[in-house]
Formats: structure tokens, C-alpha cells, sequence
């Protein structure tokens, strides 16, 4: 960060950004380690430039626990989908260490926005990478799924249709995929990368034979 001519340049998604320094002085804030600067489930009314220093983003998985998602690092920014959508936050925002923060309010987001073709070009790219890792996670999501569908309609199917053997039931693997696409809504395609994937994390097995999969005794229950 340098001082030039009533002027602060920050490190804002690692590029440089000027802004006025009246507005500094008024949007920037010390946060001490360890200092929460919102909670999941609060109102959203500004999101955060890391100036300095370094932010955890805590998500809650249970009454007594949470997990961390992500640490924060100069140039990132955070909070910023509360202040677009006017949703509560989604996760908690804690200082891991001391540091300087741009709390950018509506007033001042949308006057950068119309002023600042620097900040403008910068938001809509940051909006995009989040976009494109929020599509990542659903295609992911969407992929376990499947999976898991699968496991469990192999469970059914080879209950009623598979081969006990001291491995497993033996399940003709393209048989299964014609009850699959009936009873599990899935296409062949989805069905055969299903299997593909599990029998790659060895969830299940390869036949001796050609075109068949066997499912070991410990996932043979529906």
C-alpha cells in the first residue's frame, strides 16, 4: 500500500486498485486476531477487501462443531454475495491474524462500480471465478450422487438378480444398467460413469468375467 496524492493504491484479488484517500480513512478498519467480523445467519450490509492480515471462513456442520472452508489472504475479498443478494451470511468470517480491512458498504459498492472501471472489471471477474467454482461444486455434488444412487440400486438389484460368490454378488454389469435407467431415473451413460468411478475408488470390483462387477458382501446390503 503506498500514499499518492490524496490517493491509496490496495491490493485488491492481487491487482492494484486506487482508491480516494477520504474514503480510506472513512472504510478502513484494524482487526485484531481472533476479532469475528460476522456470523453465519447475520444480515449482510457490507463486504470486505483484505488490505492485511489473513481471515478463516468458518462453516458450521453441527450445534458443537464447524469446519473451516477457506483462509483468506491480502487481495482477497469476502461477504460479497450478502451485500449483491441481500441474504443472510452463509458462513462466519474470523481474523486469523491482525490486519486492515475496505469495508465496502452498498453506497460505496455501487459508486465504486460506477466510477472505478478498475474496481467494475476486477468485481465482475472475482463474480465469475465464483460462479464458475459454485457450477464446480454442483457438477461434484451432483456426481456423488450418482454414485451413491448407484451403490444402493446395485445393493437392490443384486439382492434379487446376483450371484453369491465367496467375493460378493456377481451383477452383469449392462443388465444392471437397463433396471437402472427404470428404477433410478438414470441415463446408461450416467449409470456406466457411476460404476466407472466406484469401481475406481474399489467401492466395487471387476468380474473375472467380461462385463461384470461384483459387489463385495460389506455394500451388498440396500
Amino acid at each position: 500500500m503506498e500514499e499518492e496524492a490524496e490517493a491509496f493504491t490496495i491490493c485488491y484479488n492481487w491487482l492494484p486498485m486506487t482508491i480516494r484517500k477520504e474514503v480510506y480513512d472513512k472504510h478502513v478498519v484494524a482487526v485484531a486476531e481472533g476479532r469475528v467480523i460476522f456470523n453465519e445467519g447475520d444480515e449482510g450490509s457490507a463486504m470486505y477487501v483484505i488490505i492485511d492480515g489473513e481471515v478463516e471462513i468458518v462453516k458450521r456442520t453441527s450445534l458443537e462443531t464447524s469446519k473451516t472452508l477457506t483462509t483468506l489472504k491480502k487481495g482477497d475479498i469476502f461477504g460479497e454475495m450478502s451485500l449483491i443478494d441481500s441474504m443472510p451470511r452463509s458462513a462466519t468470517a474470523i481474523a486469523k491474524k491482525p490486519g486492515k480491512l475496505l469495508v465496502m458498504d452498498e453506497a460505496l459498492f455501487y459508486s465504486l462500480a460506477r466510477n472505478n472501471a478498475d474496481f467494475s472489471f476486477k468485481m465482475i471477474k472475482v463474480l465469475s471465478e465464483r460462479i464458475r467454482k459454485s457450477n464446480d461444486q454442483i457438477s461434484r455434488l451432483a456426481s456423488e450422487n450418482r454414485e451413491a444412487r448407484t451403490l444402493k440400486g446395485l445393493a437392490e438389484y443384486g439382492a434379487e438378480n446376483g450371484k453369491t460368490s465367496v467375493n460378493g454378488l456377481r451383477i452383469e454389469r449392462l443388465a444392471f444398467a437397463r433396471w437402472a435407467e427404470h428404477h433410478l431415473g438414470l441415463r446408461n451413460t450416467e449409470v456406466q460413469a457411476a460404476v466407472d468411478a466406484l469401481v475406481a475408488k474399489k467401492t466395487i470390483n471387476r468380474g473375472a468375467a467380461a462385463g461384470e462387477i461384483v459387489l463385495p458382501r460389506r455394500s451388498a446390503t440396500p
